[in-house]
């Protein structure tokens, strides 16, 4: 079925490459499943995806299949979520934990599926060589919002000897390098280090429940181990503790987390709501 998919950096105007979301679950589809393009004024499409986009008049004129995709929890940014629910076929979420949450609002008994966010192996080039040695440098990257995850692991990373840089939108206020985000580049920048620091937030943070793995699984990608703990940090000090770890997870990566995943799982998602009675 000829599928269209509205993304929210095409609605909301956002400079190419400027959001995340977009890339993961809207590029990646495009270019990985044939009967999928990026949503053109005039052409007819038979499914349309809105990808955290919130057009309601598209919506509510549009007569074909509508499924929402969203993965944050954006009622919090007093977005119309429900609404627009409402008013399509089904739903599609980043984690489990927002599809159980979505399931509970008043959503007319819509269905609603979890399809994680996966990897378009071209893009995670290039790949670190072997690691070696002590490690002497992390690094985190994403937007600055969700940075503050670094306030309670900066002390453990200095006692260790290690430096810090950050790939952000915005500088972090405690770190020994800044390097301002650049999706052309970002890969470039993270293999530099040896490891990958992506600390839990607070587990009162509200928002955390939702976040996905994305950035574990791009880190393994290009072949770099994740610290998530100070025991994390403490075993990939070692180089051939790193090499293991990263030769495992770039494996695993390629075996479970590859976008074909999703394409078929959105086309079987389809598939059922034309079932149910969607022309």
């Amino acid at each position: 079925m000829k599928t269209g998919i509205i993304t929210m950096e095409y609605y909301e105007n956002r400079s190419k490459g400027s959001v995340g979301s977009s890339r993961i679950r809207g590029d990646w589809l495009v270019k990985n499943w044939p009967e999928a393009e990026h949503y053109a004024v005039g052409k007819k499409y038979d499914v349309l995806i809105f990808q955290k986009a919130y057009w309601e008049e598209m919506l509510r004129n549009y007569n074909g299949i509508k499924i929402f995709d969203i993965c944050d929890p954006d009622w919090l940014e007093f977005r119309p979520v429900v609404e627009t629910i409402r008013l399509c076929d089904g739903v599609v979420t980043s984690s489990e934990a927002l599809a159980e949450q979505i399931r509970k609002f008043d959503i007319d008994n819509k269905p609603v599926l979890c399809i994680p966010d996966r990897l378009d192996f071209e893009w995670s080039k290039p790949i670190r060589g072997k690691h070696e040695g002590v490690a002497k440098s992390c690094v985190y990257f994403g937007y600055s919002s969700n940075a503050h995850v670094l306030d309670s692991a900066i002390d453990g990373i200095a006692r260790r000897g290690m430096k810090l840089t950050v790939i952000s939108e915005k500088p972090y206020h405690t770190c020994d390098k800044f390097i301002e985000y650049d999706p052309e580049t970002v890969n470039a920048e993270i293999i530099k280090h040896d490891v990958v620091v992506l600390p839990r937030a607070s587990s009162t943070d509200y928002r955390f429940q939702f976040k996905t793995n994305n950035k574990t699984i791009q880190s393994w990608a290009l072949r770099m181990p994740v610290a998530v703990t100070g025991v994390d940090l403490d075993r990939f000090l070692d180089g051939e503790e790193r090499e293991k770890e990263a030769e495992l997870r770039y494996n695993e990566v390629h075996q479970k987390w590859g976008i074909d995943l999703s394409v078929k799982e959105y086309q079987n998602f389809i598939n059922l709501i034309k079932q149910n009675g969607k022309k």
